[in-house]
């Protein structure tokens, strides 16, 4: 079959280099020159046993499901015919502007009369307003981008996600999580152009959807799973379709080669350039395709098609050529593009230097588009604007709400954002190290009556310090981290504010009782 003989020989050799160059049969690693190929894989495929043999039809099966979906109908040089038509019916069909300046949770899943707010946009700003929300798990955080996505589709692309209207009500206080409130659930949104306004209602009696007749603007939604399909490379040019993976964790993106392969030379430079700022491609790597037709990413001179990527590369890939795929349905130029574009948990498969760098990178290259993201990672809080991150919490009670008066973002280091109020932990040391000096302390103030002054007097060096400024500040600041941690019906920030008066409570009895008498307890 591969005799150089034979007809379109090229052809062959090239379709079996592709399907077998790599791959081990019968203990062997296929690789070798243009002549010696036909030879090297003539004599494996002799020495080939059943689950070799399986592993070659499942690896033709792949190929020919890949070249399936990259058939399409290309575009015919030149395009001077094709380009107006296509403006004029982006131009009609272009959604309004849904920049959201405010959105209101009532009895929304387990939010309750909460209200976030974006900042205002500066004349200086890189971009629209974003938000970013942060939290422990089953805060909300979900809830929000589901309820944001809900009231921009409106009530009719709202149905066809087949959503159970019972998974969006709140539930009561209980003996059984499924008592559900008789409350209607709202989400209520207004957005920062003309005063407009978008509601969404479910009738918590009824189990019906209210809301405005149509789509209130572009969203679109991506859950944390996002990963696409070699077997897919359509999807429905529906407001629904565009949310799906917020409410389905199983439902892929396109497969996007297809597309890309469908593109004029204008608008695959506008993906492409949209790509090399995400990615952040040096000027030596680029996105081309080759022989074969498929998309390939070349870093280091070394072009690697889309599937054969890393995950990292695959999960923020997908998801940034289906942003280009529906932004490019209505603009020209995607730095134009105007849209609200929901993401949860953008960490997913990032690395650490890729964290640090993807909002300002989006924001970047989208600059008309508002994100509203969730995640765990305090070092994707680069590229926020002080206002910009949210912190959810949740108290004893099960009532969530929002910390208010957070610090500044500027400057700090990841490790300061980990024991500040965006994410609230009281230290980044091992928690096993901080295991043992909390039975360190137990065990020696367990010590014998005769033994005990010497505990004590050991321990308050170890914790609290010598001084009576150090004792009184050291006390509150264990009670501020251990209320902190374990909300009683108060928010972190008023915890905060109890302990210093603590401090300033205690400072001023020392002060009263003079030098060289006994400190008071915190």
């Amino acid at each position: 079959m591969l005799h150089r003989w034979r007809p379109f020989a090229g052809a062959r050799r090239g379709v079996a280099r592709r399907l077998f160059e790599g791959m081990e049969i019968a203990g062997a690693i296929i690789k070798g020159s243009i002549s010696a190929f036909p030879v090297i894989l003539s004599k494996a495929m002799d020495a080939a046993e059943t689950p070799d043999r399986d592993r070659i039809l499942q690896r033709i099966s792949s190929m020919v499901a890949e070249d399936t979906t990259r058939q399409v109908d290309r575009l015919v040089y030149p395009l001077e015919d094709f380009r107006p038509a296509r403006d004029t019916e982006r131009q009609s069909s272009r959604p309004p502007a849904a920049w959201i300046e405010r959105v209101h949770f009532e009895s929304f899943k387990g939010l309750n009369d909460i209200t976030l707010k974006s900042i205002p946009a500066r004349s200086d700003a890189k971009g629209v307003p974003c938000l970013m929300l942060l939290g422990e798990n089953a805060v909300g955080k979900s809830s929000i981008l589901q309820g944001i996505a809900l009231a921009l589709i409106g009530p009719s692309e709202a149905k066809r996600l087949k959503v159970e209207p019972a998974d969006l009500l709140r539930a009561d206080s209980g003996p059984r999580f499924d008592q559900l409130s008789p409350e209607d659930a709202v989400v209520r949104i207004d957005f920062r152009l003309f005063g407009r306004t978008t509601i969404f209602t479910l009738d918590a009696a009824r189990r019906k959807i209210r809301g405005a007749s149509g789509p209130a603007g572009l969203v679109l939604g991506y859950g944390p799973h996002r990963y696409f399909d070699p077997r897919r490379s359509e999807r429905p040019n529906t407001a629904h379709a565009r949310v799906r993976s917020l409410f389905n964790p199983t439902a892929a993106l396109p497969f996007p080669t297809t597309w890309l392969n469908s593109l004029d030379p204008g608008s695959f430079n506008e993906v492409a350039k949209l790509l090399r700022v995400v990615l952040a491609l040096s000027d030596n790597d680029e996105v081309v395709p080759d022989v074969d037709g498929r998309i390939c990413v070349a870093m280091g001179g070394v072009p690697v098609p889309l599937e054969r990527l890393s995950e990292g590369y695959r999960s923020i890939l997908a998801m940034i050529v289906d942003i280009g795929r529906e932004l490019l349905r209505y603009f020209d130029n995607l730095e134009d593009a105007e849209a609200v574009v929901l993401i949860d948990e953008i960490d997913t498969h990032l690395h650490p230097r890729w964290k640090m760098r993807v909002m300002g990178a989006l924001r970047r290259a989208l600059p008309r588009v508002q994100f509203v993201v969730t995640t765990h990672d305090p070092l994707c809080l680069r590229g926020m604007e002080d206002g910009e991150v949210i912190v959810l919490q949740r108290d004893e009670t099960g009532a969530i709400s929002i910390v208010p008066d957070l610090p500044s973002i500027k400057g700090m280091r990841a490790d300061q954002l980990l024991t500040s109020d965006f994410f609230g932990l009281s230290s980044t040391i091992d928690p096993e190290t901080e295991l043992g000096v909390a039975r360190f302390v137990k065990a020696v103030t367990d010590l014998p009556d005769a033994q005990v002054d010497e505990a004590n007097r050991m321990v308050r060096q170890l914790v609290l310090g010598d001084t009576a400024l150090e004792q009184v500040v050291q006390e509150a600041l264990s009670r501020f981290l251990s209320e902190r941690e374990r909300p009683k019906g108060t928010l972190r920030t008023e915890a905060r504010a109890e302990a210093v008066q603590v401090i300033l409570d205690a400072l001023r009895r020392e002060g009263r009782a003079g030098p060289g008498s006994e400190p008071h307890s915190a």
